[in-house]
């Protein structure tokens, strides 16, 4: 159950009944820091390509060309030191 309480419940085999019950609050998802896209960013921009797409995925010229453009929104989501996501508009 996402953004509310886990419900953990152990049971016994030899009862019918419930033996422990525990709630738990789920650990905080990591906060991803947004900010713009760099060349030093296509390394694992091409990795996040190849694990999110199985085909028309962007090339390293696609990339490079994408961060020239002038008019283009290229961002990137980076989580614990490594990318977990891009928005290119």
């Amino acid at each position: 159950m996402p953004g509310g309480w886990h419900l953990r419940a152990c049971f016994c085999r030899r009862l019918a009944t419930c033996t422990q019950l525990s709630l738990r609050w789920p650990e905080p998802a990591p906060v991803a820091m947004i900010r713009k896209a760099v060349t030093g960013d296509i390394n694992a921009l091409l990795d996040l390509e190849t694990v999110a797409f199985q085909t028309d995925r962007l090339s390293r010229r696609s990339y490079r060309r994408w961060l020239r453009h002038p008019g283009c929104v290229f961002l990137v989501a980076e989580r614990e030191g490594a990318l977990a996501g891009y928005v290119l508009v």
